[in-house]
């Protein structure tokens, strides 16, 4: 395991910590941030350093938010799938019909959800 950096939990906390670790001389090839907003910090961080994502870095978030997927390059997260679909339809629901989501339980899968923040590993080189 490489280097692991802590940050007050707002998005200038979470980009001052990449920027610390990005500006090491022995920097990561790869982050794998604690929620999407401290990825997206991070990615930020990387273009200002000219840094290319993925080609230099590679960044993974955790939450599948849409920001996420929207983003430039879209962010590679784990989350649950259909979430923000559910939370639209519940809000639809209350708004047309009154109808209330208290008492009812919803169960959600978590996956990985590989968008354009990271590519494969490179290739070991052949031994011969």
């Amino acid at each position: 395991m490489g280097p692991v950096a802590t940050y007050e939990p707002h998005p200038e906390g979470a980009y001052r910590a990449a920027r610390a670790l990005l500006a090491e001389p022995d920097r990561p090839t790869a982050l794998y941030c604690t929620t999407d907003f401290a990825a997206i910090a991070a990615i930020r961080v990387a273009h200002r350093l000219r840094l290319d994502v993925p080609g230099d870095l590679a960044v993974i978030g955790v939450g599948n938010t849409p920001e996420g997927e929207h983003y430039d390059p879209s962010l590679s997260t784990v989350g649950p799938v259909g979430f923000n679909e559910a939370l639209g339809q519940i809000i639809v629901d209350r708004l047309t019909t009154r109808e209330s989501a208290a008492g009812k339980v919803f169960d959600f899968p978590w996956q990985l959800i590989v968008r354009e923040s990271s590519s494969p590993a490179p290739a070991a080189p052949e031994l011969h």
